[in-house]
């Protein structure tokens, strides 16, 4: 009935307040679509689904998405997931960077990330909203 209208009607405004209340110690970024990346938890969400990403994984991916549209080399990639601990190469990164596409691709997002053979990697800017809001449950997630 109408109450129930009302109340419908209200929801977008519910979930504005939680997700401010989810955010207030994390940050978002856009990753595309829907998708983005809580820091500092590493959680990859699209309101829907959520996958908690490895800790290199989703340093790699928080580098793309904070340059996204832009060419990053990969030896700021290498810094960003490894920081000054020797023996990471481009051959590990390249592995790494298959991981993030196989789990981006869990999200329907395939083909995001961009190789620039012999300097580096781009992920695809978003024309999607800035910032999707987390789900309600964004404490439970599937680790893969």
């Amino acid at each position: 009935g109408l109450k129930e209208n009302e109340a419908f009607q209200e929801l977008p405004c519910i979930i504005e307040n939680l997700v401010r209340c989810l955010l207030r110690d994390n940050e978002a970024l856009s990753v595309a679509g829907e998708a983005v990346l809580i820091l500092p938890r590493l959680i990859l969400t699209d309101g829907t689904n959520n996958m908690q990403l490895p800790p290199i994984l989703g340093r790699l991916l928080a580098c793309l998405a904070r340059n996204a549209g832009h060419l990053v080399p990969h030896d700021v990639l290498i810094q960003a997931a490894w920081g000054n601990i020797n023996g990471a190469t481009t051959r590990t990164l390249h592995q790494h960077i298959y991981s993030i596409r196989s789990a981006l691709a869990d999200f329907g997002l395939n083909r995001l990330i961009r190789a620039i053979r012999g300097a580096g990697y781009i992920l695809a800017k978003s024309e999607a909203l800035p910032v999707a809001s987390p789900p309600k449950d964004i404490g439970k997630v599937e680790s893969s």
